[in-house]
């Protein structure tokens, strides 16, 4: 099978998304005068999400609305920052220019706010090769619901079985699964010790930025433009 469209998760995936994220959280610590945590504790929850990672850092049980609440001053702290504090994985930039220029499409599936999505795209570089950003706003249910690939398939008129999504993280997996795609999970990123990736059912494994750089230009339809 050759795919002619590649779809990806961004933080952890395409991008280091770590040193903003990580500043902006433990500046939101300080501010709800909660315990600093070291970085790598914050670090292996990116991927979960912010009320994931509100929720572990807490000193106490927090409710829905709270943790609703302290989110946006997170998203605040975050936007902030004069710098977003992103950078691609070594090789991403060129593996979107090579899809490019083999005449594939590409996307970006996330469920980091649209406020902050096209700050880390531009900062990394990444902006002019990729064909879609699709962030929460744009669909009724996040990842692991499959709408945000549907959206991107139904814009992109591209069809399942010739679709990629690649992710860090096993709702990425999920999310390709639920949406009838072929996935790519990757060993990199922000994922937890404890967790391995070859567990979670994806159809390709890329333990490497330069293994997935490899395993996708082996994959993908030949069609220069």
């Amino acid at each position: 099978m050759t795919y002619k469209t590649v779809m990806f998760d961004l933080d952890g995936t395409l991008a280091d998304t770590s040193p903003g994220y990580i500043r902006a959280f433990q500046r939101l610590l300080v501010a709800h005068e909660q315990t600093p945590l070291d970085d790598d504790s914050i670090r292996e929850t990116i991927s979960d999400g912010a009320r994931t990672t509100i929720r572990q850092a807490w000193s106490h049980d927090l409710s829905d609305d709270e943790v609703d609440a302290i989110r946006l001053s997170f998203l605040d702290l975050y936007a902030a920052l004069p710098d977003i504090g992103s950078e691609p994985f070594k090789g991403m930039v060129a593996l979107l220019q090579n899809l490019r220029a083999q005449g594939c499409k590409t996307a970006v599936i996330t469920n980091k706010t649209r406020r902050l999505a096209p700050q880390v795209l531009a900062s990394c570089g990444l902006t002019p090769w990729v064909d879609l950003l699709v962030c929460p706003e744009d669909v009724d249910s996040v990842k692991p619901h499959p709408a945000g690939i549907a959206f991107a398939l139904s814009a992109l008129d591209s069809t399942p079985h010739q679709t990629l999504y690649v992710g860090d993280h096993a709702k990425d997996i999920q999310t390709a699964h639920n949406a009838g795609v072929a996935s790519v999970a990757v060993g990199y990123g922000f994922i937890p010790a404890d967790e391995d990736p070859s567990t979670w059912g994806a159809t390709f494994h890329a333990h490497t930025p330069a293994d997935l750089k490899e395993l996708i230009e082996r994959l993908i339809v030949t069609e220069p433009l």
